[in-house]
């Protein structure tokens, strides 16, 4: 079970500091100003140096970059340490290239440029998943022994007792405006201990789309979101990795490092996987070769799952893709056998047969094949049809599924949240190419 992290232990302790989340201003500086403006600035500028100017721009939190270092940057690293929660990050308040790298991370997490750059849009990413305040000393030994509370009632088998310390953690007014994506894990972990099935699926849901969650992580919930609609046990991380080996036969070797003009067998699995995992290159060709178009999707998922876009496919990337692809690769008659199950249930929905479809893509979402799989064309086809068969609450919570699967692609995820939407207000179902037609007819 995670714990929360202490900063610097030769550090004092930190006072707590409600924002107002306003960016700062310049006395005498306002829009329209003009050359007023520029003439105030380079004033200031003179007078109190760069620095000043770069902490006023950015509001209330300073511009910070490589080898900036103070308490500003201890704040930036614990903010980095609950944002992204698989980054163990040591709050020294030196911005070294450990932070650095951190940072782009979660850059590339929140869409923006990767730039290791910590200025108004980074800090604002960054309050809105980590708080705009830091805890105090109070709160993290309170919230601390919370934790060490439930993980003790955890490996004691008393779900019941650790759910109640989780949710008063949970719950906790210091947790406002943060982001506890293993928090929330393990509470969906005891619900699903306790067979309270809906709950578990409602939290595991939170989990995938918590944006930073990682694909250690990500891929843990989804794994047993799918067990849990399912009704099947819970599954911990190791667990899975053991059964991702015996599915495969054999214990799995290590992957090798591969980037553009590997070859062979390693770079089918890869472009196998890939396949799967990225929507947009479901059509992409099993050559061994790694080409340009495989270097692309490469970098394409990195972003999803947010790692470093650099195209090389090392021990992280293996992991992330191992995390909703499975461990082992699909062999030829299982590929052909799953392909089939998804075209029959194709044709049903084709002849207005939801029912007897749905029955056939929940056999394939059961089938012990598609275990630590990426799921997101699947669960959309069974949004779909409980979409169509009036089950409100099952497409809601499908379409939820689809929106926080990695890698699930532009298209794919705005028809499940416009459906989404629609299914929340009972409105029938839609399809892209309605979806589409509507837009058309409503721009005139």
């Amino acid at each position: 079970m995670p714990r929360l992290q202490d900063g610097p232990k030769d550090s004092s302790p930190t006072r707590a500091v409600v924002r107002s989340g306003r960016a700062g201003t310049i006395p005498g500086l306002s829009r329209g100003s003009g050359h007023a403006a520029v003439g105030t600035i380079l004033a200031l500028q003179r007078t109190a140096g760069n620095a000043a100017i770069a902490t006023i721009l950015a509001g209330e939190h300073p511009l910070l970059s490589l080898d900036s270092a103070g308490p500003a940057v201890g704040e930036l690293q614990k903010k980095l340490g609950w944002a992204l929660f698989e980054d163990e990050l040591r709050v020294t308040e030196r911005f070294d290239s450990r932070t650095d790298e951190v940072v782009r991370r979660f850059q590339v997490q929140a869409g923006l440029r990767p730039d290791g750059i910590v200025g108004p849009d980074t800090w604002a990413a960054l309050d809105s998943v980590a708080g705009g305040s830091e805890l105090n000393k109070a709160a993290m030994t309170r919230l601390k022994a919370l934790l060490s509370e439930a993980e003790t009632l955890v490996h004691s088998g008393d779900y019941e007792g650790a759910l109640a310390k989780l949710m008063a953690f949970y719950g906790d007014r210091a947790m406002a405006h943060k982001m506890v994506a293993a928090v929330v894990y393990d509470i969906a972990l005891c619900h699903h201990r306790l067979l309270h099935w809906a709950e578990a699926i409602s939290f595991y849901e939170q989990v995938m789309a918590t944006p930073g969650v990682g694909a250690r992580l990500g891929g843990a919930a989804a794994e047993n979101l799918r067990r849990a609609r399912l009704q099947q046990p819970y599954q911990d991380i190791k667990q899975m990795e053991e059964e991702r080996a015996a599915y495969g036969g054999a214990a799995a070797e290590p992957h090798p490092q591969l980037a553009a003009g590997s070859a062979g067998p390693a770079v089918s699995e890869l472009q196998q996987k890939l396949s799967m995992a990225v929507l947009e290159a479901r059509s992409m060709k099993m050559t061994s070769q790694f080409d340009g178009p495989t270097e692309e999707v490469v970098k394409r998922f990195q972003v999803q799952a947010g790692l470093r876009p650099d195209g090389i496919v090392g021990p992280d990337t293996w992991a992330a893709l191992d995390s909703v692809m499975g461990g082992t690769a699909l062999t030829e008659p299982e590929q052909k056998r799953l392909e089939t199950m998804l075209t029959d249930g194709g044709s049903l929905v084709g002849q207005g047969d939801f029912e007897g479809a749905l029955a056939k893509f929940m056999a394939l979402y059961a089938d012990p094949a598609m275990a630590h799989k990426a799921l997101g064309g699947l669960v959309y086809n069974i949004a779909l049809c409980h979409h169509r068969l009036l089950h409100w609450a099952e497409a809601i919570s499908f379409y939820e599924q689809v929106m926080a699967t990695p890698g699930v692609g532009a298209r794919l995820g705005g028809a499940a949240a416009e459906n989404l939407r629609r299914a929340r207000l009972q409105q029938p179902y839609q399809d892209i190419k309605q979806m589409e037609e509507e837009r058309a007819a409503f721009a005139g």
